[in-house]
């Protein structure tokens, strides 16, 4: 994590690039143990709020298939994510749905999401 600015009010805007590896309940998906490789940005507040952040991720699975999702994230326990591309077996793909952050490190990350990923 990287501060790039601090704001007027004693906020905290702060880059981060993490590395991740994505969890299913199906070990058959595609998507269990994936890597995933995201970069973004958290609006860390003085006091009294909850961190806020907002990001994309690029995701390769076993087969060397990759997909790019966007995500949000407040309160550093887990956010939203949703799809917005994807080669191979991901071309054409759709879908959305909550993350959660099994583990949170300063450089990478566990996530078990919920939702779908329509696949063409």
């Amino acid at each position: 994590m990287k501060t790039l600015a601090g704001l007027s009010d004693g906020s905290r805007l702060v880059a981060i690039a993490q590395k991740g590896i994505m969890q299913d309940d199906d070990p058959s998906s595609p998507l269990h143990m994936s890597s995933q490789d995201c970069a973004g940005t958290v609006l860390v507040p003085k006091t009294g709020g909850e961190p806020f952040g907002a990001g994309s991720c690029t995701a390769s699975d076993r087969d060397g298939d990759i997909w790019w999702l966007w995500w949000t994230s407040k309160g550093g326990t887990g956010g939203q994510w949703g799809a917005i591309a994807g080669t191979g077996k991901y071309e054409g793909l759709s879908g959305g749905g909550e993350v959660a952050y099994t583990l949170n490190l300063s450089d990478r990350t566990a996530i078990r999401y919920t939702g779908s990923l329509n696949l063409k």
